[in-house]
């Protein structure tokens, strides 16, 4: 791993006008640029974007600035020359020329230490030229982080510098400029936040900025790997970045280049099935990786485990005795729990669809135990701490379909020790203890959560939560293979930024989801309804400055309909139509002609 003494010495260009773009940050003054050879970086020194003036040698621009083009030409180096990732495609000119735009703005204003913005149709170039593979989903974007950092202490526990803060966020905002370089529309949310956690570490080890997060995985191991987190638990709050954790172990028991491998196998593969072909390229499974990964959480078996946080024991039992959690494992997840006793003892895990392992630890090595059957028997004398992990291996389609498998654990006395799987050495062992979940309404006060909260009733079924799915939103006709997984209601801010909120969802604050499944792995269709405040679809494109080619709007049934080819490789049609008070968008992995059938059978109920 690298550090902040690697930063390298970077020439600089004379200072320079930046121009005004729709759609790139406005900043507050007069915008001037500073070159290097791979980036352009646009800042002001007056309003509310200033950057610090002090400007030591001379230059006309301010040290600030300088610092952060050092910055970012070691992201370039550190992620693409050194660690082989793929250079981001050009941006056609955007910013004034080809080279990456980065923006310094106050973004701490509204507590964001910086964002990167790509994936939209008109970023989307198909193939990056810069690899020597086709992808299909490549984009362009830009990066803009906080124009000083002085608000970042005020916002975290970790003690660092204002320009060590930039120093990690450019490392991080980089990083999602290279990911957009691959498949700009990847599902997995988690693995994107994940990932550029992970490269923060992998260029600053110094700093350890990510460590903090590591808390959100550790204190709820249980919550679904895919789950968002800091909505219904205190815990797991920033959980898509506390999972860089995992990245770290993979790259620690595989090499810094498996991750790299993860991302371009995402140009073919979606989510989970990325993590297959990449592990499979390295001889194991995800199940098996996961198990071990457990394994590693709990003895805090990683190269700087001292550092990072001791897991939440879900719960303890005794010979004789039967457990059963509060609620249970989320999927690619765990809970831990120590079983007590001094003679040989059998530990039952009654579950249809959880695995147990069983964790026994004395002095400075570990024995690990398989359950076979859900059981096994072990010398529980032999041992300062035994415990039980229940873990569950499936894995969740989307954010919005995870839930909780329920277990009961039963220890009774056994007559027969069974030999141990495999027995490690662990270095940073420390028990861990029973906690309690925190209530959100009381940590984060009413005043932040609203006047329900998130642990309020109202407000939990409101956010993201499962419905009955309405009867009006459900189509007449699918297509073969297709059948309904799921209803749910969510923020409108959960489509992206505040342009991609307003293509999905134009005039409201929520949104009702309904998720068919095809017949494939991946295979979907999503029906989103929002109340609008249009009648007519042709208002809303003029509003939005949309002009569509005539092959594309249809009459069905009365109703003006936008029918977009979004194939790009696979099949994938979207849709845009307006029903009485409805706003509806239905998009999936059919052809156009079949999206037709499902519009007229839509709009005919």
């Amino acid at each position: 791993r690298l550090s902040s003494q690697n930063l390298p010495d970077v020439d600089f260009g004379a200072p320079g006008d930046s121009p005004s773009e729709g759609d790139r940050p406005s900043l507050s003054g007069n915008p001037q640029t500073l070159d290097t050879e791979h980036f352009r970086i646009h800042y002001t020194t007056s309003g509310t974007d200033a950057v610090p003036t002090a400007d030591a040698n001379g230059n006309q621009h301010p040290d600030f600035v300088e610092e952060v083009a050092r910055a970012m030409e070691y992201a370039w180096w550190a992620e693409i020359e050194y660690l082989g990732w793929t250079a981001p495609p050009g941006d056609e000119d955007a910013g004034g020329d080809d080279r990456y735009d980065v923006y310094l703005a106050n973004t701490l204003e509204d507590g964001t230490f910086g964002y990167t913005e790509g994936g939209y149709p008109e970023t989307i170039i198909g193939d990056n030229p810069n690899s020597g593979v086709v992808e299909y989903n490549a984009s362009f974007s830009f990066m803009a982080i906080d124009n000083d950092f002085v608000e970042a202490e005020d916002l975290t526990e970790t003690i660092l510098t204002p320009v060590e803060y930039m120093y990690s966020t450019t490392a991080h905002e980089f990083n999602h400029a290279l990911q957009y370089g691959y498949d700009s529309e990847e599902p997995a949310d988690w693995l994107w936040e994940a990932t550029a956690t992970w490269m923060q570490d992998e260029l600053y080890n110094d700093l350890n900025d990510g460590r903090d997060v590591i808390t959100a995985v550790a204190k709820a191991p249980d919550t679904c790997q895919l789950a968002e987190g800091g909505q219904d638990r205190v815990e797991d709050d920033l959980h898509w970045y506390g999972q860089w954790v995992f990245l770290r172990y993979i790259s620690e028991q595989y090499g810094q280049q498996a991750i790299r491998t993860l991302w371009e196998n995402a140009i073919e593969s979606d989510g989970y099935k990325a993590f297959d072909e990449t592990l499979a390229g390295l001889g194991t499974d995800l199940k098996t990786v996961f198990k071990d990964f457990s394994v590693a959480m709990l003895t805090r078996d990683f190269e700087e485990g001292s550092d990072y946080p001791v897991v939440r024991l879900e719960g303890e039992v005794y010979a004789g005795e039967s457990f059963q959690p509060v609620d249970g494992v989320g999927q690619m997840g765990a809970d831990y729990i120590e079983v007590f006793g001094d003679d040989v003892l059998t530990v039952s895990l009654d579950s249809q669809n959880l695995t147990g392992i069983l964790v026994g630890v004395q002095g400075d090595q570990i024995d690990v135990f398989d359950m076979s059957g859900g059981k096994a028997s072990v010398d529980a004398g032999a041992y300062t701490h035994l415990y039980l992990i229940v873990l569950n291996l499936e894995q969740a389609r989307s954010e919005h379909s995870c839930s909780f498998s329920d277990y009961e654990v039963e220890i009774s006395r056994g007559s027969q020790a069974q030999s141990p799987t495999k027995t490690l050495g662990v270095a940073y062992f420390e028990a861990p203890q029973v906690e309690g979940l925190l209530d959100p309404n009381e940590y984060w006060g009413e005043d932040e959560l609203g006047a329900e909260g998130w642990g309020d009733e109202t407000a939990g079924e409101d956010y993201g939560s499962a419905i009955e799915a309405p009867e009006n939103l459900i189509p007449d006709y699918l297509p073969t293979g297709y059948e309904f997984y799921e209803a749910y209601e969510t923020d409108a801010r959960d489509f992206g930024s505040d342009d991609e909120a307003l293509s999905w969802v134009p005039t409201a604050d929520w949104a009702t989801v309904l998720d068919f499944y095809g017949p494939g792995d991946y295979d979907i269709l999503s029906v989103v309804a929002s109340e609008s405040d249009y009648s007519d679809l042709n208002d809303y494109l003029y509003d939005i400055d949309f002009e569509a080619y005539p092959e594309e709007l249809f009459t069905i049934a009365g109703e003006t309909v936008l029918i977009e080819d979004w194939s790009e490789g696979d099949t994938y049609s979207h849709a845009t139509f307006i029903r009485d008070s409805e706003f509806i968008i239905v998009s999936g992995s059919i052809t156009p002609s079949e999206m037709r059938r499902v519009i007229e059978s839509l709009i005919t109920k």
